[in-house]
């Protein structure tokens, strides 16, 4: 539910009468004793309500800047976070444990948690939809919410043989976990509140913790047959397999299981869990092999359909290289395979009913126009990990070694870190960037919509590939989605199914969704809606329905501002018989009154004093006054410190000069 993430639109303290009913609505809902709730909500604790951007109606109840719990309608219909089993690990009954912790690993990747991955008491008794909280052997502290899709006689049955799944099947659908957009709100308090329960709880992978809390490494010196009967227990407590059922291939590309395939890409595999496999032998796949997997992890994993029709060189270096096999060691080729040209390697998948190809007629290259998702070999397919991801993982880990701001902390939290570690050191880079938000449109949203629908087909990750109506697009970002929506509905070539006349090259046809879109509220009345357009003033005329923004960014604090940055005031005056210099604007440029005023103090050699401006629009901000006429000496300031613009300061000597 929380893999998106959140923007969140207000939020503010919740007074005692509220927190009192809270108290209440919680015991009823939950059944919770008074004990369980004070450990929840504890006395003294700073609770408040932050509500998520429309179309979303979640409210999300912070205490001391642990999201407990959300309501999903805002109408009291509350749920419990895995920050509130942190504190009272009872409130939902015994959790579901996994089979092992290299399962945990795809649960906080957003994978739900299927039947083979789980181990469910033979004696239970439950019925679907019932809410169990998810754990690792091995560590008492939950890692997920998850509600049951099957009961607990769905998962006899599959046991027994008797599921039409044969044992398979979703068990629970993950509501929240560890690291999920939750953790992501409480990264980004500034309160910097605790963002794991135990040291088990690491970035990737959830482990089991000894009697101190320390992570506990599981032994791999095994001999063969304790690790065989360890298996055997396992299968059994799990329920991976049914008696009498042969343990299936779970490669996904019909070889057999590597003998030397890690832990991690076992447990995946047997668990259900779409998600990476690890190949430790991929230096021993000849080029055939290795381009076979990278070609199917590109069409299942990389390729979308509004994307079609594709140039096989496109495909080729847009998507099939980027996802070859880590660890293969050598380039992929396909002058080295037995297929030695593309044009032929794509015929050949194309009569394994892999994707569909053409002929272009323009450059008389094969044309990818269509990929068979429904195929076996794409759909058993097992992600893996790319050479492309190993080389984001090695970049990442530098990255975060360099950055002084701890990595688990977000926005105001990672601000407030890097400025404790600084210690008076130069505040962070400034960056101003210029952004777009959608306009309010309802013909607008239906763009939207079209586009967000269609890539939701896209595969099993294809989420992080949608547009969201609220969030903020570079020009480029906003032209995807006209192009992408232009390219569904077959705009570029005559519209869907040629039911309207052909355009010339270059043209698109407008149909009502799009003409709404790029003109509904713009032209006057009586004026004729075009039929058709140039792509570029497609263009030109959809982000001209966008609002401009100016994004600002300093370090971990980042904010948005409407319309054009107002500039940093620096003024000098007289107050009484003494000269000063008055610097107002500032805090758009996300900069602290407090800080400013001791290092101008610093660097001026000047007495600093900070005041809070009057009037209704000056809520919040604040007014810094100089001793002496300083009106350049701060504007460099300004510049070389700050890294506000030039063009950005407006500079006032009322003085003229006079010190």
């Amino acid at each position: 539910m929380f893999r998106k993430p959140l923007t969140l639109t207000s939020t503010h303290k919740l007074g005692g009468a509220d927190v009192k009913k809270l108290k209440k609505t919680l015991e009823k809902r939950f059944g919770a004793s008074e004990d369980d709730v004070d450990l929840l909500i504890p006395k003294k604790s700073e609770l408040s309500l932050a509500k998520v951007a429309s179309p979303s109606r979640v409210h999300i109840v912070i205490a001391d800047g642990h999201p407990i719990v959300y309501d999903v309608s805002g109408k009291g219909d509350f749920h419990l976070t895995v920050f509130a089993l942190w504190r009272v690990p009872t409130l939902l009954g015994p959790p579901i444990a996994l089979v092992g912790a290299p399962v945990s690993r795809f649960i906080l990747q957003g994978a739900d948690l299927m039947l083979p991955g789980a181990v469910v008491p033979r004696n239970a008794s439950f019925p679907a939809g019932r809410v169990f909280a998810v754990a690792v052997p091995g560590n008492p502290m939950p890692i997920a919410i998850g509600e049951a899709e099957m009961s607990s006689d769905d998962v006899a049955a599959a046991r027994s043989g008797g599921g039409k799944n044969g044992g398979k099947g979703r068990f629970l659908k993950i509501l929240t976990s560890h690291r999920d957009a939750l953790w992501d709100v409480a990264a980004s308090q500034p309160s910097r509140p605790t963002l794991a329960p135990n040291a088990g709880f690491g970035k990737k992978v959830v482990s089991a913790v000894d009697a101190r809390g320390r992570p506990v490494e599981e032994s791999e010196g095994e001999e063969d047959e304790e690790e065989d009967e360890g298996e055997e227990e396992e299968i059994a407590e799990g329920g991976m397999m049914s008696d009498g059922e042969e343990e299936e291939d779970v490669e996904g590309d019909g070889a057999p299981p590597a003998a030397g395939r890690s832990e991690a890409a076992a447990a995946a595999a047997a668990a259900g869990v779409a998600a990476m496999t690890v190949s430790e032998d991929a230096s021993s796949l000849d080029m055939d092999a290795l381009i076979d997997r990278a070609l199917l992890q590109a069409l299942k994993h990389s390729v979308k359909d509004h994307a079609l029709p594709l140039l096989g060189s496109a495909l080729w270096a847009q998507h099939v290289v980027p996802c070859r096999l880590a660890g293969a060691g050598r380039t992929l080729d396909v002058k080295a395979s037995t297929h030695k040209k593309l044009s032929k390697l794509l015929k050949v998948k194309s009569k394994l009913g892999w994707l569909t190809v053409k002929e272009d007629k323009h450059t008389k290259e094969m044309a990818v126009t269509s990929v068979n998702r429904a195929h076996d070999d794409i759909m058993n397919h097992a992600k893996h990990e790319t050479a492309s991801d190993a080389a984001d993982g090695v970049a990442a880990a530098a990255e975060a070694e360099a950055s002084a701001t701890p990595d688990e902390y977000k926005g105001a939290a990672a601000a407030a870190a890097t400025r404790d570690d600084a210690s008076g050191s130069k505040p962070a880079k400034l960056t101003l960037s210029k952004v777009l938000k959608p306009g309010s449109s309802t013909a607008i949203r239906a763009v939207f919509a079209a586009v967000n629908e269609s890539s939701e087909g896209g595969g099993d990750d294809s989420y992080s590939y949608s547009y969201p109506y609220e969030g903020l697009y570079t020009a480029e970002r906003a032209k995807e989605v006209v192009d992408a929506y232009v390219a569904l509905r077959g705009l570029d070539r005559g519209g869907d199914g040629g039911a309207v006349a052909p355009c010339p090259p270059g043209h698109v046809v407008l149909d009502p969704t799009l003409c709404d879109a790029l003109f509904k509220g713009v032209l006057k009345k009586g004026d004729v809606y075009p039929t058709s357009m140039s792509a570029s003033d497609v263009v030109a005329a959809w982000t001209n329905r966008f609002h401009p923004q100016i994004s600002v960014r300093r370090g971990g604090k980042e904010a948005t501002r409407k319309g054009e940055l107002a500039p940093v005031r620096i003024e000098s005056g007289t107050r009484g018989p003494k000269k000063v210099t008055k610097v107002t604007g500032f805090e758009a440029y996300l900069i602290d009154a407090v800080e400013l005023s001791q290092t101008l103090s610093a660097k001026l050699a000047t007495s600093c004093a900070v005041s809070d401006l009057e009037g209704q629009n000056n809520k919040g901000k604040s007014e810094v006054t100089l001793g002496g006429n300083k009106v350049t000496e701060a504007c460099e300031v300004m510049t070389s410190w700050y890294g506000v613009p030039g063009k950005l300061i407006e500079k006032r000597d009322k003085l003229k000069g006079k010190r």
